[in-house]
């Protein structure tokens, strides 16, 4: 089920024709053909998925299944609609939809327009709206500062509790926090009539599909780019007569996979403490506050064999980011200087013995440090892979235009990466063609980790390196890159 709802009811009010529907509710909504490789990384168990003809086709084991997404009902979609939002208490979020809907003229009742005036609350309830709004920075998906509390219920998409301003912090005359009985009445009259408002259109097509690979990551399976029988790496039918073309950009990449274990301090991990001798100081920014530790990596497991040529064989990489504002404004001001908002370090030599290390950490200021790595520390272990960047990448912009559905993006396998080409969210990357994707840090909610507010789809830190730099194992002008949904 596709549900604009929320943060999307924000986007419908504004943009009433967002989701038309389509003559045939049943007709899958992709017509491109998908492929999927997942490895296990401790048994090194294959599975292979694909989606071709609306058909979801899983290879398992010897075994093949094959799911087709269910006949569309939109009429138990909405009654289900209808229930959830019949569940939502009075807050200030949907009263902000609901005005909105209203001022776009995209909320009816009975066929007719509801105008502001219509949803039959004072205009004193509006102007309390505008000031929390100005007072919060109340925005899309709502997000309001931890010290506003409440018993009041608020909802997020994902169900989340959202704080709002406690009983006794508010007036007694408040009607935004002490709504009047016929104002929560009328409130819940107005859910019912937003929810026959609410575009809804089936589920993909490709659902099935999704579903199984997310399943497969949630068992510890870890995507790989398809390969057809020869070893090469598998393309989609379109950018198949683009090979020649395309064959320059499979780049080897090397897979970071979150594995059981207690890492020793100088072992592969994402977040907790990173390898110290005593004495060396802790990267900071140029105000002197410290960098947050993201991960190191062991290039003697990783790279041994030399999977990435341009990489080292051996020795430590550690990779430190900023987690202020005024860090990234600077860079954004002058992106040419020395490192405001990451830093990355290499050990050519690693000093094995815990007595010659110190753990001791920073006071941090905030916890950014300990709410993006929970657990705190993970072992990682390697896969050797190659990749085509993707299809929103702008070496790939020639292919886009003259095959806007591809298929080359959702080729592009997500997760964590050394080398390869960066996963790509808003931006085109990389920021020159003289760059190189050094390490790539995604949001990961199986493993744990999360960065930016939606974790695993939501955010990633990338860190850029230039070639000539890496050549010479210079890490001292490194640029970082954040992108997020």
């Amino acid at each position: 089920m596709t549900l604009l709802l929320g943060a999307g009811l924000w986007y419908v009010a504004r943009t009433p024709q967002i989701a038309e529907r389509r003559p045939d509710m049943t007709e899958p909504s992709s017509r491109m053909t998908l492929r999927q490789d997942w490895q296990q990384p401790v048994t090194g168990e294959r599975v292979t998925l694909a989606f071709e003809g609306g058909v979801a086709r899983l290879e398992r084991g010897g075994r093949v299944s094959e799911v087709v997404q269910p006949p569309f009902d939109e009429a138990a979609v909405r009654e289900d609609t209808r229930a959830q939002f019949q569940t939502w208490g009075w807050n200030p979020f949907e009263l902000r939809i609901l005005r909105d809907m209203a001022q776009a003229g995209t909320l009816r009742e009975n066929g007719r327009p509801l105008r502001v005036e219509d949803l039959g609350f004072p205009a004193r309830l509006w102007e309390e709206l505008d000031a929390f709004e100005r007072e919060t920075g109340m925005k899309d998906p709502p997000t309001v500062p931890a010290e506003y509390r409440s018993t009041l219920t608020v909802h997020t998409d994902d169900g989340a509790f959202a704080g709002t301003l406690s009983s006794e912090d508010t007036p007694a005359d408040s009607l935004l926090w002490h709504p009047t009985p016929p104002m929560q009445e009328r409130f819940a009259e107005l859910m019912a009539v937003m929810a026959e408002n609410v575009q809804i259109a089936p589920s993909p097509a490709e659902m099935p599909f999704e579903e199984q690979g997310r399943e497969l990551a949630r068992e510890g399976f870890v995507r790989m780019s398809p390969r057809c029988p020869d070893g090469s790496l598998w393309l989609p039918p379109a950018p198949e007569e683009e090979r020649e073309r395309l064959e320059q950009w499979a780049w080897p990449v090397v897979r970071p996979v979150v594995v059981p274990g207690t890492p020793a301090p100088w072992d592969s991990k994402l977040g907790g403490v990173p390898y110290r001798p005593r004495g060396a100081a802790w990267p900071t920014q140029p105000s002197g506050s410290p960098l947050y530790f993201v991960a190191q990596i062991d290039l003697t497991a990783a790279n041994a064999q030399g999977h990435l040529p341009e990489l080292p064989r051996r020795g430590l990489l550690q990779l430190f980011v900023a987690n202020s504002d005024a860090s990234y404004e600077e860079m954004v001001a002058d992106p040419e200087r020395s490192n405001p908002v990451a830093r990355v370090l290499y050990w050519p030599e690693v000093v094995q013995d815990e007595a010659a290390l110190t753990r001791e950490v920073p006071a941090f200021t905030d916890e950014f440090q300990a709410e993006t790595f929970t657990p705190p520390e993970r072992v990682l272990a390697f896969l050797n892979d190659r990749e085509f960047p993707s299809g929103i990448d702008r070496r790939l912009e020639w292919l886009e235009e003259t095959t806007p559905e591809s298929g080359m993006t959702e080729l592009h396998v997500n997760g964590h990466r050394l080398g390869g080409h960066a996963m790509l969210i808003n931006a085109a990357f990389p920021p020159a063609e003289d760059w190189r994707l050094l390490f790539q840090f995604d949001g990961d909610d199986v493993g744990g980790q999360i960065y930016g507010e939606f974790g695993g789809l939501g955010g990633w830190i990338g860190f850029f390196i230039r070639a000539e730099d890496l050549a010479r194992r210079d890490f001292s002008r490194v640029r970082v890159e954040l992108d997020a949904f």
